[in-house]
Formats: C-alpha cells, sequence, structure tokens
C-alpha cells in the first residue's frame, strides 16, 4: 500500500504564505476570512488527493499480478509513453525514428537501450523540441532542480504526477 504524506494545516499556510503579495494580504484580513481561505484551499487540496488516491488504485491491483503480467504491463504503458512523446515531442519524433525503434514492435523494457541518454545539457539546448505540444492538457507546473551540479534546470511536470510526488 502507498503511504501519502499529509501536509498540516501549518505546512500548507508556509508554502501559501511563501509568497510576500499574498502574505501581505493575508497578514491584513480578519481572522475569520484567514479561516476560509486555508479552509477552501485544504479541500481543494484534499478533493486532489482523493482524485489522485483513487488513479492510484491501479497499483493495489499490480501487486498481485506474476512478474511477467508485470512486465507485459510495464510495456504496454512504455508503447503509450513513447507514442505520445512520438506523436507530441518534436525531438523524441526525430530522436525515435534516427533510433530505428518500432514502438508497436516493442517486446521489452530492454529496448529502451536503443534511444540514447537525455543528460542535463541537451535538455537545455532543446528544450522547447523537447516539451509536449499537447502539455497544456496536464495542468503542467513549472518546477526547477535543485542546482547540486551547478546550474539549476527548469521543466515542466504535469499536475497528477506533482500532487503525488507531494
Amino acid at each position: 500500500m502507498i503511504n501519502f504524506k499529509k501536509n498540516s494545516i501549518t505546512d500548507i499556510a508556509r508554502k501559501f504564505r511563501n509568497n510576500s503579495f499574498i502574505n501581505t494580504i493575508y497578514e491584513n484580513t480578519p481572522v475569520f476570512i484567514q479561516n476560509l481561505i486555508y479552509s477552501s484551499y485544504g479541500f481543494f487540496k484534499y478533493k486532489e488527493y482523493k482524485r489522485l488516491e483513487m488513479s492510484l488504485g491501479e497499483y493495489d491491483f499490480e501487486e498481485k499480478l506474476s512478474i511477467n503480467d508485470i512486465k507485459k504491463g510495464q510495456v504496454e504503458k512504455l508503447k503509450l509513453l513513447l507514442s505520445h512523446a512520438s506523436e507530441n515531442s518534436v525531438y523524441y519524433n526525430k530522436l525515435l525514428k534516427k533510433s530505428n525503434l518500432d514502438i508497436n514492435n516493442i517486446k521489452s523494457i530492454d529496448e529502451l537501450k536503443k534511444i540514447p541518454i537525455l543528460d542535463k545539457n541537451i535538455f537545455k539546448e532543446n528544450y522547447e523540441l523537447i516539451k509536449v505540444t499537447n502539455s497544456d492538457k496536464y495542468s503542467p507546473i513549472a518546477m526547477s532542480s535543485g542546482g547540486t551540479t551547478g546550474t539549476s534546470l527548469n521543466f515542466l511536470m504535469d499536475k497528477k504526477t506533482y500532487l503525488h510526488k507531494e
């Protein structure tokens, strides 16, 4: 079973009030409106959490599958991912054609070895080509890496993945 980290109201408040403009408005708002803001925010976060929890129900199902069935499922999900990338990313469309990888005939995850590894420099140089053309459909959230290698990396993360990450 997947354990979800539940944020306390103070953690949510701290994130919400991190912005100085929002903090100024918040500090000058009557207490009952502050409570209403937090209650509303918590309600919407809870709804998103429940929606995500329901969509992750498939993981409970996968625990009961054989290793071969899990591998077949992984291959099918890989085909869906690569099809989406090929259809919606100029970079991956060219890369998949160049690697002679026939998405429909993938039999194993090992076939990913045919695709070159995407490093930070390639990502930065080709960001606009890598970004999928239908990214708005997935409610993207702008993110960045911590920059532990010297420079941070800006990227988009879909809302569902972001909520799962939290």
